[in-house]
């Protein structure tokens, strides 16, 4: 599993992790019209909390200066995504669909040149197969789990 993760932070530091991105000064904006637009009844409270989760994140890694290079950008995206756990009801949905924000601006930014085409790309084709992948790993993660509890001794001493 670690080759094949080694293999995945290769190919986004190739295509995106050497780029530099603009970080977007109408970025609660454009998450909260992302929301929007598969929500269309999201409440403000929702959105709020939502975009500006987005909004801290990428000022996190952003140093809050106007650029951001690309593994941190990824970075932000990933961490964004780690709030899931966090946040409940309609903020998880509305958050699910924040956090293609990251991939908006990549793709505004990569799509005026051939090489960044080419790149943008090869960032897009990643996306289904580390899915699989992160899938996988949970799935490998609980077997673990379940063949270290029953080989641990409570789980073969007999019962009163």
């Amino acid at each position: 599993m670690q080759a094949l993760k080694d293999a995945f932070n290769h190919e986004y530091e190739s295509t995106v992790g050497q780029y530099s991105f603009s970080v977007p000064k109408d970025l609660t904006d454009m998450v909260e019209a992302r929301i929007k637009a598969a929500q269309p009844n999201v409440g403000d409270t929702t959105l709020d909390k939502v975009s500006r989760a987005v909004a801290a994140e990428m000022e996190r890694f952003s140093d809050g200066l106007p650029t951001i290079d690309g593994n941190n950008l990824l970075n932000a995206k990933n961490s964004v995504s780690g709030l899931y756990k966090q946040m409940r009801g309609p903020e998880r949905s509305a958050l699910n669909h924040a956090v293609g924000v990251f991939d908006d601006i990549i793709e505004s930014e990569l799509s005026p040149t051939v090489q960044g085409q080419a790149d943008l790309a090869r960032y897009q084709n990643l996306s289904e197969p580390y899915q699989t992948y992160k899938d996988v790993g949970k799935a490998v993660g609980k077997a673990q789990v379940e063949v270290e509890a029953e080989s641990s001794p409570l789980a073969s001493s007999p019962r009163a």
